[in-house]
């Protein structure tokens, strides 16, 4: 993840935190320390917790860092900080994603914020279903909103579940939404996104 984007809405709620996953593909244990700087805008409105932890080589599985944004007292406009992971062990360190917080006038509408913006589901063909995601949709506007869920499919199948199919979300509050896929009769595919 080399980039996370916030909308928020002066006076109103800000889209949920964000997660970036630190991977070790070397060997053993890799330590490593996280900070987050704010470019413009002061230096609170950006923070990244935990500020340190170590990921393991042998299994690549990526360690969580979240990062969180506080609009609270900005001005309408863009701001600008990075998120910087190093590890003095890592030949590439450090790694750096970059921030940006659209604050919005108040009174303005972006929508139902929904994140992430698309989930990755792999099985075998005839196996168990892949393990449920989530996804957040988030409502920064000072109204209640209501939504419904669809769920299409390319072969047009149902094989692809999303719940809840409708819900309120209060103002600058969020709703998740569990997203199952039922895969055991489905066909091999090998897909590829470019």
């Amino acid at each position: 993840q080399t980039g996370l984007t916030f909308t928020s809405v002066a006076g109103a709620g800000v889209s949920p935190a964000q997660t970036i996953g630190v991977v070790n593909l070397g060997q053993g244990a890799m330590q490593w320390t996280a900070s987050a700087t704010a470019v413009s805008g002061g230096s609170s409105w950006l923070s990244v917790t935990p500020a340190s932890g170590s990921s393991d080589g042998a299994t690549h599985a990526p360690t969580p860092v979240t990062v969180s944004v506080s609009p609270a007292g900005l001005n309408p406009g863009q701001y600008y900080g990075q998120v910087q992971i190093a590890a003095p062990s890592a030949d590439n360190s450090p790694q750096v994603a970059m921030v940006v917080l659209n604050v919005l006038p108040a009174g303005a509408n972006p929508g139902p914020i929904v994140q992430p913006a698309a989930l990755l589901f792999t099985g075998a063909a005839g196996g168990e279903s892949p393990g449920s995601q989530t996804v957040t949709v988030s409502n920064l506007t000072r109204t209640p909103v209501t939504f419904t869920t669809g769920v299409v499919t390319a072969d047009g199948s149902a094989w692809l579940v999303a719940v809840p199919g409708k819900a309120t979300i209060a103002p600058g509050d969020s709703q998740r939404l569990v997203v199952q896929p039922a895969t055991g009769k489905l066909a091999p595919v090998i897909s590829a996104m470019i």
